[in-house]
């Protein structure tokens, strides 16, 4: 079980203020181009003015609402499972390489997936992908193994998968960050570090 620090809880609490002060913003500013030159775009159509100028106020006050994000932060959900299976998957993506003096010149680079069978607390089995980049295979095939805990908390990005057998490691909820158990703080975001303890 993980109980997040409160810093990390506060910068989830931040999120959600700015994305919340976004959508206000934003709908101001929509709402304030339709009442300022709403009468400039809708006054020559006449009898079908009013009832376009109410349609588009309506889809209007529905646009921040997406452009902010807000349906994914509603439905984003605290996430706990453990892995019952792990596959990697390569994906080749192309990359100008402008280091070579040649800026049309084109290379590919393999970017690993690690994707995951995961058994949820509720008894669904749900599969998550997670790329890993252009690691070589060794340097992160010991992070995914069967058994492994998957988290993920609401207001954060990404999925924490924990080694329950390990008490040596703590964990970055933040950045996914893996340090020594005598350590606070991570090297990488510099958030507090959480503490795994197997129930």
């Amino acid at each position: 079980m993980i109980k997040l620090p409160d810093d990390v809880r506060e910068l989830v609490a931040k999120k959600k203020r700015r994305r919340m002060i976004a959508f206000l913003l934003t709908e101001a500013a929509f709402l304030a181009v339709i009442a300022l030159f709403g009468e400039l775009l809708f006054g020559t159509l006449r009898e079908y003015s009013k009832i376009l100028f109410y349609l588009t106020i309506a889809v209007v006050a529905l646009l921040p609402i997406f452009i902010v994000g807000l349906p994914k932060m509603r439905s984003d959900k605290y996430f706990h499972g453990v892995i019952t299976d792990v596959h990697i998957k390569t994906r080749p993506v192309h990359k100008t390489d402008l280091g070579s003096g040649r800026p049309n010149s084109a290379r590919f680079n393999i970017v690993n997936i690690v994707e995951l069978t995961v058994k949820t607390d509720s008894g669904d089995v749900d599969f998550i992908e997670i790329d890993v980049g252009t690691k070589k295979a060794e340097h992160f095939l010991g992070d995914y193994k069967t058994g492994f805990e998957v988290y993920h908390f609401a207001g954060l990005d990404g999925y924490l998968v924990i080694d329950p057998e390990r008490n040596d490691l703590a964990y970055c909820a933040v950045c996914h960050g893996r340090e020594a158990s005598d350590k606070v703080r991570c090297n990488h975001c510099g958030h507090t570090l959480v503490k795994y303890k197997k129930q």
